[in-house]
């Protein structure tokens, strides 16, 4: 179910919160990656905090075009940096960067634009 909100997400949301609030989360210049994302509450508050970029993948483009998308406008970030991807993870190749971090490409992935 991407179109489904699921209480985990609510859980992470109020955890993300919380270390934002006592200082142990900075958001601002981060980046960050929400695999599975349905309305893709989490990257909306990272992007809310201040994150450099926000990657939203999930399996179907339905779900990105019906229910990601409209969140991020309704929320007032149409504007945000904000990518978009829908595809299998299991068909994404990873490959290695330079020792410490991990680049994930997308060449089974399908960027969509944004602001249809």
């Amino acid at each position: 179910g991407g179109f489904k909100l699921w209480e985990c997400a609510v859980d992470l949301l109020h955890e993300l919160g919380a270390r934002h609030r006592d200082g142990t989360l900075r958001a601002s210049g981060a980046s960050v990656l929400e695999a599975g994302c349905g309305a893709g509450l989490p990257s909306l508050l990272a992007l809310q905090l201040g994150c450099r970029v926000a990657v939203l993948h999930d399996f179907n483009a339905e779900v990105l075009q019906s229910l990601t998308m409209p969140s991020l406008r309704l929320n007032g970030l149409a504007h945000a940096p904000a990518r978009f991807y829908a595809g299998d993870w299991a068909r994404t190749p990873r490959r290695a960067g330079n020792g410490s971090k991990t680049h994930l490409t997308h060449s089974e992935a399908s960027p969509l634009p944004f602001g249809r």
